[in-house]
């Protein structure tokens, strides 16, 4: 297995929210029947990459029409990004952005506490996901026991129980990146193999300010101006 993660530039997030935006255009309509153990679904998949690709700079026949697009009816976040005021007054204000989904921990707590078997992680690239071959019965202890708010109840009649970030697991299957990571128009994001997140990115680091990784092993590196907590 090739553990990925992401990568996070603290200091080039402007908390635009666009990686927020780009994660529900790509799984508002797939997000329950593509969690399963196969690699099915990579043709309708090819036609979600047109139709949203000006999102995600690549080329399709919805490129740079914002109109061509479904609405975002997607109602869970599974990335949020935050925003935390410090200081007192104008002369030591900062502003700290943090954008987090699900880290894919090496210990993953939500798959702990699961009575049903509905979480596992995935063998290739350690991936925490959602098996449909075993219900959710929405009893709400993945939400619960989960630091991050990573996983959340969705919504609608086709959407039942829980759910969360998959890492894009379709798009990186066929060599794309994350879409959160594709649309960030800072390149605040990234996401791959942890080993060769390090290399590219040597000045990264395990703990930045607002975010506190205790004992599960998330999976995501940072870069900060703010120095380490």
């Amino acid at each position: 297995m090739d553990q990925w993660g992401f990568y996070f530039n603290q200091g080039r997030c402007i908390a635009c929210h666009a990686c927020v935006l780009a994660c529900k255009a790509w799984n508002q309509e797939h997000r329950s029947d593509h969690d399963g153990n196969s690699d099915g679904g990579l043709e309708r998949d090819t036609n979600r990459h047109e139709q949203v690709g000006w999102m995600y700079h690549e080329q399709g026949p919805a490129s740079g029409h914002f109109a061509g697009n479904a609405p975002y009816t997607m109602r869970e976040n599974w990335r949020l990004v935050t925003s935390t005021v410090e200081g007192d007054n104008p002369d030591n204000l900062r502003i700290i952005n943090l954008s987090l989904s699900c880290n894919h921990c090496g210990a993953p707590i939500c798959i702990s506490v699961c009575p049903t078997g509905h979480l596992f992680r995935e063998k290739r690239f350690g991936i925490v996901r959602a098996d449909v071959e075993k219900s959710c019965i929405a009893c709400g202890l993945c939400q619960a026991a989960c630091p991050w708010g990573a996983i959340q109840l969705s919504q609608g009649e086709r959407h039942g129980g829980m759910s969360k970030c998959n890492l894009c697991y379709e798009r990186i299957v066929v060599g794309l990146k994350p879409a959160c990571v594709a649309a960030c128009v800072t390149r605040a994001l990234d996401a791959g193999p942890l080993t060769e997140l390090w290399l590219k990115y040597p000045e990264a680091r395990k703990n930045i300010p607002g975010f506190e990784p205790g004992q599960l092993q998330p999976h995501i590196i940072f870069s900060s101006r703010f120095g380490e907590t």
